[in-house]
């Protein structure tokens, strides 16, 4: 599929409609975003709380920061910064742009471990300063414009493992048609 691309739907057709019952696996096999650029960790001496709300390059200076393309294949979520296995107390980014053939709302569902802030197109649309574990997803209902619209995540590490998890659906909680997901600079 390469850098640009769509968002990865269920790969096994017959598993969903076997299990279409249960709510839990229905939202493990919706669409999940794939296609990143990653720039970090990011340090800084002091706790994840101070982490979380101090400003690195990526959401001050937009330039010159050094974005490397991530895409991951396997699973729900990523559980490690790209190339880095030392995650304690950093701060890592991912960024995607977001094609929309038309303005919509959609509801996007979003997991980390552990806190995460969201802005799109360069606007704060969710901030969850927590310390937890994947699993538990946050749901944020934003309007995506005709055309591009730029995701930004900023996910802050305490201590352990590094995780996200992001799917973009419409606000009932279906596949988004027509989306596209494009990992560029």
């Amino acid at each position: 599929m390469g850098a640009h691309g769509s968002i990865c739907r269920d790969l096994n057709p017959t598993l969903r409609k076997h299990l279409d019952g249960s709510r839990v696996i229905r939202q493990e096999l919706a669409p999940h975003v794939r296609n990143w650029m990653f720039a970090g960790p990011y340090r800084m001496t002091g706790r994840g709380e101070e982490l979380h709300n101090e400003a690195f390059p990526p959401e001050t200076e937009r330039v010159d920061v050094p974005w490397q393309r991530f895409t991951y294949n396997y699973g729900t979520r990523i559980h490690q910064f790209p190339g880095h296995t030392e995650v304690d107390l950093c701060t890592g980014y991912l960024k995607t742009t977001l094609v929309s053939p038309s303005a919509r709302e959609v509801r996007l569902e979003m997991t980390s471990d552990d806190s995460i802030k969201a802005r799109l197109n360069g606007k704060l649309i969710h901030d969850n300063p927590s310390r937890r574990s994947l699993g538990e997803w946050d749901r944020v209902k934003v309007p995506l414009q005709k055309g591009r619209n730029e995701l930004l995540l900023k996910i802050s590490n305490h201590e352990g493992k590094w995780g996200l998890g992001c799917r973009v659906l419409t606000p009932d909680g279906q596949p988004v048609e027509g989306l596209k997901v494009i990992a560029e600079e």
